[in-house]
């Protein structure tokens, strides 16, 4: 059975996927258990958000990849053109 461990690290409380995902009663009552209880899970909340933060942070993760992203065409663009645009016309 697969679980979420892996999005909150080991030793972590996790809720396993397989049987909530695919069974709508058990996914019903884990859902209404974590809304009723929150400070019970507030642990398993705390260390997933971190895990977010640290993946998908603006500033040091998200903009640097999506500049990268857009700026990565140009440089090649600009390592394959000639030095001379005339080149190009006499050929």
């Amino acid at each position: 059975m697969h679980d979420i461990r892996c999005l909150t690290g080991s030793g972590a409380a996790a809720y396993p996927v397989n049987t909530y995902f695919f069974d709508v009663p058990a996914l019903v009552h884990q859902v209404c258990d974590v809304l009723e209880n929150p400070k019970a899970h507030l642990p398993l909340r705390r260390r997933a958000r971190a895990k977010v933060a640290q993946r998908y942070d603006l500033r040091s993760r998200c903009l640097p990849r999506l500049v990268e992203l857009v700026l990565a065409p140009t440089a090649r663009m600009r390592a394959h053109s000639t030095p001379d645009r005339n080149t190009c016309l006499r050929n």
